[in-house]
Parts: C-alpha cells; structure tokens; sequence
C-alpha cells in the first residue's frame, strides 16, 4: 500500500445514537447528515443494517443522496449475518461495514466459535455484499487491538483477496494510544493494496 490519503468516516448515526438517552428522529438524521455534508466528511455511516429495528434506513439513504449529492459515500454498518446483509443490499448503500471479531477473547469467549469460523463467515458475507452489487464492501475488525497480530494479518489478506476494498482496525475496548494505533496498523500498510481505516473509542480521554 503505498497512497497516503486521509479521510473522514463518521459514526454519529451509528455510535452517536447507542447513547443512553439519545433518540433520533428522522429531522433530526437529516439535520445531521446535512451537517455532515457540510463540513465535508468522505463518509457517512447511516445506522446498522437491521430489520424490523432499523426499517427507517432505505429512506434515509435515499434521503441523504439527496441531501449530499454525491459528495460524500453512505454506508451501512451490518453484521455478518445473512438476513441483515440482504436487508442492506435492499437499502442501495455506496459502502456495507461488515463487522467481526478478530480477537479470541471475543471469539472463544462470546461467541463460543473458533478461528476457522471468523474466516468462513467473512468470506461468505463479502461475496454476499458483492453478489448484492454493493458498490464498495469495507471489513471491520472488531476487538483488533486485542487480537493475534499474525491472525489479524491473516484475515485482512482474507478480506482483500476475496474483494473488500477496505479494512478497518477497531479499538473496541479504547485501551490504543495513538502510538499503538500506528505499531498496529504499520504491519498492514506493508502487506495490504488496500485502504486501511481504524475506528478508535475515547474510553481513557486520549483524544484531547
């Protein structure tokens, strides 16, 4: 990978909207998303693809398009789960985030699976999110900083070779500093075509 170009994804629909307390009405997403537009962010993540919970999503895509004008991808944060990447697919995104865990605390422990699982089950919801002609597929890792650095490697190189465009590094728990950030990041830029995005959380208050 050799480009060295920043962008912007924005979580404010996703992340901003699981606050205790918060609940967004559909003036108040298009206020946002307009807010967004604005200021010029490369990306917007509009919610997490599920249904019935999240019906309201196929209008707000075809909202935002028209708010946005092209200016800016939409995506869709999705599990890797069949019946949810289908109900993406029916909401026409630019980009669908695929989420799943990378480190054996939450494979073993949560979900009772093993390695072997996360690798077929990413491999199966990137050819469903293409088969659905979504324009651009990105991989979440989730839990990736506290992941096997040799098995993160692995399922990256997975995820590019079977056609994602994107893999992004998640700091699920916020335990990263911003020089760990690049000691885990710097294995993939020298392995990896490409783009490489990380989603990091402000649990210790390192942002300021």
């Amino acid at each position: 990978m050799t480009k060295e170009i920043c962008g912007i994804i924005d979580s404010t629909l996703r992340e901003g909207e699981q606050t205790p307390g918060i609940r967004l009405t559909c003036e108040n997403r298009r206020n946002i998303i307009a807010h967004l537009h604005k200021v010029g962010v490369d990306e917007i993540e509009l919610g997490i693809a599920s249904s019935p919970a999240n019906n309201h999503l196929p209008q707000l895509v075809a909202d935002a398009r028209s708010i946005t004008q092209a200016s800016c991808r939409l995506g869709l944060w999705c599990r890797c789960i069949e019946k949810d990447i289908d109900f993406a697919g029916s909401c026409r995104p630019d980009v669908l985030s695929l989420s799943i865990p990378v480190s054996d605390l939450h494979i073993t422990e949560r979900l009772k699976k093993n390695r072997d699982w996360v690798k077929k089950i990413m491999v199966g919801s990137i050819r469903q999110g293409l088969a659905l002609d979504i324009p651009f597929i990105s991989v979440g890792l989730e839990d990736a900083s506290r992941a096997d650095p040799d098995f993160l490697l692995q399922v990256a190189r997975l995820a590019e070779e079977n056609g994602a465009g994107r893999i992004r590094l998640a700091d699920t728990v916020g335990i990263c500093s911003p020089g760990t950030i690049r000691e885990l990041v710097r294995p993939l830029q020298q392995s990896l075509q490409i783009d490489i995005g990380v989603h990091c959380h402000n649990d210790f208050g390192m942002a300021t």
